[in-house]
């Protein structure tokens, strides 16, 4: 079977990500969120499996944020760990690869982000959290530390 890269949408605000996987109708759908910012998808669409491995900028609070595999297109709501605007999605320095674009519909410029409203992204991620997926669906990754126990994901803080 073959297998290929979606397109990765993203824009950004000083404490969120928001990111769309290009991929109409997915089926079988899985996502890896860890807190380092490694992002795994993984799904199908028709008779092609579609995957995608990478390395976010910094890292995230995978708790705290929020994956729609309902819609349409999966999208997600990724919160940083840290308050601020990122140069570049990925970690990688350089050109990112293709299939990563901007995703002008939530696009906004740093110098903007005071002066635009949120109200309507605040309302996604509330609706977003009415459908918040379970850390362990999300397969949330735990510290090395926490290798010796049961292998029960703990509850997010």
């Amino acid at each position: 079977m073959r297998t290929r890269q979606p397109d990765i949408l993203w824009a950004q605000r000083s404490h969120t990500i928001y990111l769309t996987v290009a991929l109409p109708d997915a089926t079988d759908t899985q996502l890896k969120l860890e807190p380092d910012g490694r992002f795994t998808f993984r799904a199908r669409s028709k008779d092609v499996v579609y995957e995608v491995d990478v390395q976010l900028y910094k890292s995230v609070n995978v708790c705290a944020s929020t994956m729609d595999k309902a819609r349409r297109l999966p999208f997600c709501v990724i919160e940083k760990q840290e308050r601020g605007w990122w140069e570049r999605l990925l970690k990688t320095e350089g050109k990112p690869p293709q299939f990563v674009k901007a995703d002008w519909d939530y696009w906004i410029e740093e110098e903007d982000e005071d002066a635009i409203s949120d109200e309507c992204f605040h309302r996604l991620s509330l609706n977003m959290n009415k459908l918040k997926i379970p850390p362990s669906e999300l397969e949330r990754t735990r510290d090395s530390d926490d290798e010796d126990d049961d292998g029960a994901p703990g509850p997010c803080p």
